[in-house]
């Protein structure tokens, strides 16, 4: 068996920058609509650098066969995270962790989009060990000349790009979400087109995933359908190792958004922790909501056209959903306002948000509703 021996750096250029939105100015990476739940924003990066120009209406013409007007949305789609959401018991963290509550958690998630491109997968937990794990990041940087999605790195554990090794892969680069962020920031270092180094990064690292072969991608309509089905089963799976998932998630917000007693008055750490956690999911909904109505109205008359009324109605459903999260933020104080814990605390104000949270959840289950009602026509 021969061997090969791998350079002991290699680095991927002109990987695009991934990160939160920042507006929308005259650069082209700053024409983009906002891109703030990092898988989708990772798919879509690395599915560009490898030539896979699934279009973006508002930022690339499309120009293969694919024609689709959004390929955040469509990742967003296809993922399963259209109908996401967690709610934990607790006020706790796991709130945030969406991939890892989803049906067969990011494996299935990872496994599912790359598939709907016609990639193959490799989906590797830290349980394959450090020396794994670095022998395969590097064959496909250097050999193969693919990224690797990341979990972690370079703050929570949420999807990263790693772009390269380099000290015969001690050091791994790439782009993080999180990067220039002070609290995740600590002990990174910086290549000069702005990629992050990081040392250590095995006791870090929750998970990589390998970008295998292209072969030949399924047809729209069956992409489309079986991910109209695989959105069903997220926003019914109720629980996840204790957490309430999907549809079940909203009710378990909305009463703990009732409960005084976890809102001690005067201990502003507290309150600030519960209104980052309430906004979070706010956010969340906002924008997988909208970003799932538009993969369905990009999508539905490439795969049927006869689906096109109920699924039209779904997708009103989900833009619904972000337009009464805009009212949950209203009702706090505002999307973005510094002092809006102040406002999250009051058991007045937390009244009017819960019948919104409720409201949202009628909504979303009225559009798999109709997703149901579409899947009966075929």
């Amino acid at each position: 068996m021969v061997t090969t021996l791998l350079p002991s750096r290699s680095v991927l250029e002109n990987v695009e920058r991934i990160h939160f939105y920042e507006g929308s100015g005259a650069l082209p990476t700053m024409r983009r609509c906002p891109e703030d739940i990092t898988f989708p924003s990772v798919m879509r990066t690395v599915m560009e650098y490898l030539g896979e120009n699934l279009g973006c209406k508002n930022y690339r013409p499309c120009e293969k066969s694919w024609g689709l007007g959004c390929a955040y949305s469509y990742f967003t789609g296809v993922s399963g995270l259209a109908a996401a959401l967690n709610w934990a018991p607790g006020w706790s963290g796991d709130t945030y962790a969406i991939m890892e509550h989803l049906p067969g958690g990011k494996p299935e998630m990872c496994r599912r989009s790359l598939q709907a491109v016609g990639y193959a997968s490799e989906y590797l937990p830290p349980e394959s060990g450090e020396t794994a794990l670095r022998e395969k990041i590097k064959a496909s940087i250097h050999e193969h000349h693919r990224p690797v999605i990341g979990f972690g790195l370079a703050g929570p554990p949420e999807a990263v790009i790693i772009t390269g090794y380099d000290e015969d892969g001690e050091v791994l680069t790439g782009w993080s979400f999180f990067q220039n962020d002070p609290e995740f920031a600590k002990g990174l270092e910086f290549e000069p087109e702005g990629y992050f180094r990081k040392r250590g990064w095995f006791a870090e690292l929750q998970g990589a995933l390998l970008i295998g072969e292209k072969g030949t991608a399924p047809s729209h309509a069956e992409t489309f359908l079986d991910a109209l089905k695989w959105t069903s089963e997220v926003a019914h799976a109720s629980q996840s190792g204790g957490v309430p998932t999907g549809l079940a998630a909203y009710d378990a917000w909305a009463e703990a958004v009732l409960r005084d007693e976890d809102f001690p008055p005067g201990d502003e750490a507290i309150l600030r922790q519960r209104h980052q956690t309430h906004d979070f999911a706010v956010g969340q909904v906002a924008e997988l909501r909208w970003y799932a109505s538009q993969w369905l109205v990009d999508t539905f008359d490439k795969a049927h056209f006869k689906l096109a009324e109920p699924l039209l109605k779904a997708a009103g459903c989900w833009a619904g959903e972000h337009e009464l999260m805009w009212q949950a933020w209203d009702l706090a104080g505002g999307l973005g306002n510094p002092e809006a814990w102040k406002q999250f605390a009051l058991p007045e104000v937390r009244a009017q948000i819960a019948p919104v949270i409720r409201r949202s959840r009628e909504k979303g289950e009225e559009a798999i509703q109709y997703i149901a009602e579409a899947l009966k026509k075929i």
